[in-house]
């Protein structure tokens, strides 16, 4: 039976959009430092792999005409989607906090392996002209798709309702309901979807091509409209200060615009310098902290050979951490063999520009 005009047409209309976002996403240079961007990038490659599996699959390698070359490509299709859907749920636990929960990967990769595994089923049964085994494995394969959908969908739902419990301000929440309203977009009507067209009609699946394109095309917008907003989420930073060996505040950034209390920052200064003296009395060896955690509070620390800086945040932050260490190799290009000296006079360090590069995350 020939296959309906708006077949192809969905099928080409949504690469175009996906190669389209992910030029948009190519072109935000300052945002493919992090892995986040990054892994935007790959479930949206990751889904168009399907697309183009699946597209085979409704016209040249049907289940009727080409067994094999069918189970093959819907093999092929079926693990790049998987992908695509764990690294969408990954983006927003990253959202949350700056690592993935071990349980929720542990969980996701049993559902990967039972539909891999049914998929390569499928395989072995074409190679054995058995068509009775290659359907009945591809049902089960559908009907775990659906479940995984599903665990992905709660897995997005509790990392969202983390995230919006929040204090955010008015642009961070209006960007998180953009981001969740383009995600739901995609699972709501993707599901039933994938439904209908296993009990009415398989070509209904082309609509899904443009409903995940339209989905990816609302996320990426959302997330790179205003990149700060996403990444200020997994923690909040307060204060940053430099002091050098000496115990000499050489720089500060209030990252809350109040106003800014020169005293209150020099012993704060004065007091982490002791801290680490007192620390290095009694191991009787040079002590470099990396973090002091208190109940609801902790300060990160990164050491230089002639200084040391600290940020006052609420919770571990990679995020802050790979800031820290920009700051740090932008402030020793910059002055080369002459921070040593620099640091012995009586100014603060100019170095403005550095932080709000190193920092741009942190609203402020």
């Amino acid at each position: 039976m020939a296959q309906p005009i708006w077949v192809p047409i969905a099928f080409l209309l949504s690469l175009g959009l996906n190669s389209t976002v992910i030029i948009i996403i190519l072109k935000e240079t300052k945002q493919l430092k992090h892995q986040i961007t990054w892994i935007l990038v790959v479930a949206l490659s990751s889904v168009s792999v399907w697309s183009i599996s699946t597209f085979l699959q409704l016209d040249l390698f049907t289940l009727e005409k080409a067994p094999l070359m069918f189970s093959i490509v819907a093999l092929i299709g079926n693990i790049a989607v998987l992908i695509g859907l764990a690294l969408t749920a990954t983006f927003w636990r990253l959202l949350v906090k700056p690592s993935v929960d071990p349980r929720q990967l542990g969980y996701l990769g049993t559902l990967m392996a039972l539909l891999t595994g049914f998929g390569i089923m499928g395989v072995i049964a074409a190679l054995n002209d058995n068509l009775i085994i290659l359907q009945q494995a591809w049902r089960f394969n559908d009907f775990i798709n659906v479940i995984y959908i599903l665990s992905i969908t709660v897995f997005i739902r509790n990392d969202l309702k983390l995230i919006l419990s929040e204090n955010l301000s008015s642009k961070q929440r209006e960007q998180i309901i953009n981001l969740r309203n383009g995600m739901l977009f995609g699972f709501l009507s993707g599901v039933p979807i994938i439904i209908i067209s296993q009990l009415i009609d398989k070509n209904f699946l082309a609509l899904t091509f443009l409903i995940i394109a339209v989905m990816f095309f609302l996320v990426t917008r959302a997330y790179l409209i205003n990149p700060k907003v996403a990444f200020v989420l997994p923690h909040r930073a307060y204060l940053l200060v430099i002091v050098d060996n000496g115990g000499t505040l050489k720089y500060r950034r209030n990252f809350l615009e109040e106003s800014e209390d020169m005293n209150s920052a020099m012993l704060i200064s004065m007091g982490l310098s002791a801290v680490r003296a007192m620390m290095s009395e009694f191991y009787n060896t040079p002590v470099k902290p990396v973090s002091i955690r208190f109940e609801e509070r902790m300060i990160m620390f990164h050491a230089e050979d002639d200084y040391f800086m600290a940020v006052f945040t609420d919770r571990e932050s990679l995020l802050v951490r790979l800031g820290m260490e920009q700051a740090a190799r932008k402030i020793k290009e910059r002055f080369e063999e002459k921070l040593p000296d620099i640091l012995l006079q009586p100014r603060e360090l100019e170095i403005n520009e550095i932080i709000d590069e190193a920092f741009y995350f942190i609203q402020y």
